[in-house]
Protein backbone atom coordinates (compact mmCIF):
# COMPACT_ATOMS: atom_id res chain seq x y z
CA UNK A 1 0.00 0.00 0.00
CA UNK A 2 1.19 3.78 -0.75
CA UNK A 3 0.95 5.57 2.00
CA UNK A 4 2.31 9.16 2.21
CA UNK A 5 2.23 11.91 5.00
CA UNK A 6 -0.40 14.68 4.03
CA UNK A 7 1.07 17.91 2.40
CA UNK A 8 3.62 19.45 3.94
CA UNK A 9 1.61 22.87 3.39
CA UNK A 10 -0.69 21.63 5.79
CA UNK A 11 1.55 19.45 8.28
CA UNK A 12 4.36 20.65 9.95
CA UNK A 13 6.72 18.10 11.58
CA UNK A 14 9.63 18.58 13.70
CA UNK A 15 11.75 15.28 14.53
CA UNK A 16 13.51 14.87 18.41
CA UNK A 17 15.35 12.70 20.17
CA UNK A 18 12.22 11.41 21.75
CA UNK A 19 10.50 11.35 18.89
CA UNK A 20 8.00 13.50 16.69
CA UNK A 21 5.64 16.25 16.98
CA UNK A 22 3.17 17.16 13.81
CA UNK A 23 1.24 20.12 13.33
CA UNK A 24 -1.94 19.69 11.36
CA UNK A 25 -2.05 23.64 10.33
CA UNK A 26 -5.48 22.59 8.58
CA UNK A 27 -7.17 21.36 11.46
CA UNK A 28 -4.36 22.98 14.49
CA UNK A 29 -4.48 19.86 16.15
CA UNK A 30 -1.13 18.40 17.57
CA UNK A 31 0.12 15.28 17.61
CA UNK A 32 2.98 13.80 19.63
CA UNK A 33 5.02 10.30 18.42
CA UNK A 34 7.43 8.38 20.27
CA UNK A 35 10.68 6.93 18.87
CA UNK A 36 8.81 4.19 17.20
CA UNK A 37 5.77 6.45 15.91
CA UNK A 38 9.02 8.33 14.89
CA UNK A 39 10.10 5.58 13.21
CA UNK A 40 7.03 4.76 11.44
CA UNK A 41 6.30 8.21 10.08
CA UNK A 42 9.68 8.47 8.60
CA UNK A 43 9.53 5.36 7.16
CA UNK A 44 6.43 6.20 5.30
CA UNK A 45 7.67 9.35 4.30
CA UNK A 46 11.16 7.67 2.64
CA UNK A 47 8.39 5.26 0.55
CA UNK A 48 8.84 2.01 2.80
CA UNK A 49 6.68 -0.38 2.69
CA UNK A 50 4.99 -1.75 6.04
CA UNK A 51 7.11 -5.04 6.20
CA UNK A 52 10.00 -2.52 5.74
CA UNK A 53 9.22 -0.36 8.34
CA UNK A 54 8.20 -3.33 10.32
CA UNK A 55 11.94 -4.92 10.07
CA UNK A 56 13.13 -1.87 11.31
CA UNK A 57 11.47 -1.44 14.20
CA UNK A 58 11.54 -5.16 14.98
CA UNK A 59 15.70 -5.14 14.63
CA UNK A 60 15.57 -1.44 16.43
CA UNK A 61 13.28 -2.38 19.39
CA UNK A 62 13.86 -6.41 19.52
CA UNK A 63 10.45 -6.68 18.83
CA UNK A 64 9.44 -10.01 16.43
CA UNK A 65 8.65 -9.24 13.41
CA UNK A 66 4.97 -10.51 13.12
CA UNK A 67 4.26 -8.39 16.89
CA UNK A 68 5.98 -5.42 14.99
CA UNK A 69 4.07 -5.48 11.72
CA UNK A 70 0.52 -5.57 13.53
CA UNK A 71 2.10 -2.76 15.72
CA UNK A 72 2.93 -0.77 12.52
CA UNK A 73 -0.11 -1.46 10.90
CA UNK A 74 -2.22 -0.44 13.68
CA UNK A 75 -0.36 3.08 14.10
CA UNK A 76 -0.72 3.36 10.49
CA UNK A 77 -4.26 3.10 10.49
CA UNK A 78 -4.44 5.64 13.64
CA UNK A 79 -2.72 8.21 11.44
CA UNK A 80 -5.10 7.68 8.55
CA UNK A 81 -8.05 8.18 10.96
CA UNK A 82 -6.83 11.15 12.25
CA UNK A 83 -6.43 12.53 8.62
CA UNK A 84 -2.47 12.75 8.56
CA UNK A 85 -2.07 10.21 5.59
CA UNK A 86 -3.43 9.65 1.98
CA UNK A 87 -2.80 7.04 0.32
CA UNK A 88 -3.28 3.38 1.44
CA UNK A 89 -6.02 0.63 0.95
CA UNK A 90 -8.95 3.05 0.87
CA UNK A 91 -8.02 5.79 -1.27
CA UNK A 92 -6.56 5.53 -4.87
CA UNK A 93 -5.20 8.97 -4.60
Amino acid sequence: MDYRPKSKSELWVSEHPDGVAMLDSSTGQMYVCNKVGALIWKGLSEGLSVDAIAGQISQSFNVEPDQAKRDAQAFIAELQRQGLLVGGPHDPA
